[in-house]
């Protein structure tokens, strides 16, 4: 990822979208559900309403677009500007990827599935760009990526998993699905911390030292919330490890260092020095909060591009029962409920 080809320097562009995220957090510095909580729709400008109103089905699709019909309030259309200016350069790379036959050993999802192969093939081609031959795959769960890993690419894999169930099973899989690769597919329970540095090279030593010397590539699925940091951590530490894939997921469950009734402070977002002093300046721990974490688990606006009438119709009924039933809940200060059914 580069900057937009209007900027140069990192801190002017930060600062730009700190800027931004500031000015518009009325549109998301909250939870989806509580929109009505906090009278969301009365913040929004009668112009846009009303355009939003008379567009068809088909210009709401081109809308994500930044496709808009000339009669698109000023406003409006400062916004979606404003998001295309700060967009960053995405560089996209051709990874040769083949369908792979995956026992579903563990109730497999398509998007699991989907998940798995295309890392794995990611995994592959920057390895041999490298010439690495050792995977450390953390958050190895039930081992589907780490035996796919050997099967179709070769590699020697060592497992790190938190959960010891998980662990049994993965061998327990790899004796009825991947018998062969016993001695070069290895699991291990650890919690992983920035300090696991020397555990895991002596669990490497253990397992494969007999086999030769390896440098290799630190990779995780889902390496979810905090893990991504401590990986980061982690991969500066461990001098075998060459190359770095991971694949980062649920923001914001990252861990909060404090928070009050309008700030959340959070122990490791941001990261770099840099953006701390910038986020200080723009005091954005009153609006890159949780509900702001939460919009990268969100479906992009592809998802939305074809949706007929009826769907988007169904959407905002769904999206607007749950929002009634949260104010009804702050209304009556409900907060647990319970049913059963005799």
């Amino acid at each position: 990822m580069s900057l937009p080809a209007t900027y140069v320097s990192s801190i002017d562009y930060i600062s730009d979208c700190l800027g931004f995220l500031k000015s518009y957090q009325w549109l998301y510095n909250y939870y989806n559900t509580h929109v009505l909580v906090h009278n969301v729709f009365e913040n929004f400008p009668l112009d846009w309403i009303d355009y939003f109103k008379a567009i068809t089905n088909e210009e709401l699709n081109l809308f994500p677009l930044n496709q808009l019909k000339k009669e698109c309030p000023k406003t409006l259309q400062d916004l979606m500007e404003k998001i295309a200016s700060l967009k960053p350069n995405i560089e996209v790379e051709n990874i040769e990827c083949v369908a792979e036959p995956i026992c579903n050993y563990g109730g497999l999802s398509q998007k699991k599935y989907h998940e798995i192969i295309n890392l794995a093939a990611a995994i592959n081609q920057i390895c041999r760009q490298y010439k690495l031959d050792f995977v450390l795959d953390v958050g190895s769960g039930l081992g589907y990526l780490s035996h796919l890993l050997n099967s179709r690419y070769n590699y020697k894999v060592l497992g790190i998993e938190c959960k010891s169930e998980f662990v049994k099973l993965a061998y327990a899989n790899q004796e009825k699905h991947h018998p062969n690769c016993h001695n070069l597919v290895k699991f291990e329970e650890h919690f992983i911390s920035s300090e696991s540095a020397d555990i895991l090279t002596e669990l490497y030593i253990t397992h494969f030292s007999s086999i030769g010397p390896s440098i290799g590539c630190l990779a995780g699925l889902h390496a979810c919330a905090d893990l991504s940091i401590t990986i980061l951590e982690l991969f500066s530490k461990l001098d075998f490890m060459k190359c770095l894939i991971i694949m980062p997921c649920c923001y914001h469950r990252i861990e909060l260092e404090n928070e009050s009734e309008t700030r959340e402070c959070f122990k490791n977002f941001p990261s770099s020095e840099k953006f701390k002093n910038i986020y200080k300046t723009y005091e954005a721990d009153t609006y890159l909060r949780r509900p702001f974490l939460r919009l990268a688990c969100q479906q992009t606006h592809y998802s939305f591009v074809n949706m007929s009438e009826a769907e988007h119709e169904d959407h905002a009924f769904k999206f607007l029962c749950r929002a009634i039933l949260q104010e009804v809940a702050e209304i009556g200060k409900i907060y647990y409920c319970y049913c059963s059914r005799s």
